[in-house]
């Protein structure tokens, strides 16, 4: 037997690797689906994190082809902290493309990583991503690519849930062609979360799923729910899609838009106390821009007309001549 021999403990891996490509089938590809992850100024992620995502003790290594510059070494990563970094040593060129490995202790399944980047520069604007199930060698498949606008948001990269031992993100296109990460987090499935991603039909948040349109399938979600990181989050979308169904669709029209005299005159906090919704009920405000150093988007609701918030991405228009 393979055990009885004097090399053994040395072919181990190596046997264990053979065995796994053996047995395994192919895995499959999906294009990603990229989205906005709870922000790490959030209470809710610790939560969240504990029951979801990889923890720091399960990987065995994060390795880069790109080296680090100064001391952002690539560890820093997977460190937990969203104010270290990884920058790179090496910029992305026509012969050399920065790539990150991370290894796990034993075969995973996962089917999302998040990625942060609080600065522009280096921003993955475009990705690839690779999984393997052994610890060594070439044997890395591509199961998703993808793009994105530069942000300072978390962004969570979803693809099918897959098994994997290795895997590597490959930075093809950045901002400035360096490749930086402040955080790179690696989730298991979360079910519950993906089917009230399924809930409409898109963002607008107008019209509910087939999958869901019936009161009874919105009440065993809500049960489904309980207990959940982000059942307070979950429970508005909830809401909205109960009244989607009671009412049927939201409808629209145009908007009409003209100065606001009240705000230059001397009773407008007069008017204030009587029409406008108190700053108390506002629960939350959220947007999907981000926000330029020192502009975060609370100063546009703190009553102070010498704070602002300002986006942190770029509007790019096209314009096409004829």
């Amino acid at each position: 037997a393979a055990q009885s021999h004097p090399l053994y403990d040395d072919m181990k891996e190596d046997l264990e690797n053979a065995r796994i490509l053996l047995e395994s089938s192919k895995l499959e590809y999906v294009d990603a689906n990229v989205s906005k992850f709870i922000s790490v100024s959030d209470d809710v992620l610790n939560q969240y994190n504990e029951e979801f995502k990889i923890k720091r003790e399960n990987i065995t290594s994060i390795t880069t082809n790109g080296g680090q510059y100064s001391t952002n070494s690539v560890d820093r990563a997977i460190d937990g902290d969203p104010n270290t970094q990884w920058h790179s040593n090496n910029k992305n060129n026509s012969s050399f493309t920065n790539e990150v490995i991370i290894t796990l202790d034993k075969l995973t399944t996962i089917d999302r990583v998040t990625y942060l980047d609080k600065v522009s520069r280096g921003f993955a604007k475009s990705f690839d991503i690779y999984a393997s199930k052994t610890t060594s060698g070439e044997t890395f498949e591509k199961i998703s690519s993808g793009s994105h606008s530069i942000t300072t948001d978390t962004l969570e990269i979803k693809f099918k849930p897959t098994e994997l031992r290795r895997i590597k993100l490959v930075f093809k296109e950045t901002h400035e062609d360096w490749a930086v990460a402040y955080e790179i987090g690696l989730y298991k499935e979360d079910t519950v979360k993906d089917k009230i991603d399924r809930l409409f039909i898109d963002s607008n948040m107008s019209e509910v799923n087939a999958e869901f349109s019936t009161t009874a399938a919105i009440d065993n979600l809500i049960e489904e729910i309980k207990g959940h990181p982000l059942e307070n989050e979950f429970k508005e979308k909830l809401d909205i899609a109960k009244e989607l169904l009671e009412f049927g669709k939201i409808q629209s029209n145009s908007a009409n838009i003209k100065k606001f005299n009240a705000f230059y005159s001397d009773n407008i906090d007069a008017y204030d106390e009587r029409f406008r919704v108190p700053n108390s009920n506002i629960e939350k405000i959220e947007n999907n821009g981000g926000h330029y150093p020192n502009s975060q988007l609370k100063y546009a609701i703190d009553e102070d007309v010498n704070t602002h918030w300002e986006t942190g991405i770029q509007i790019v228009l096209h314009l096409k001549m004829r």
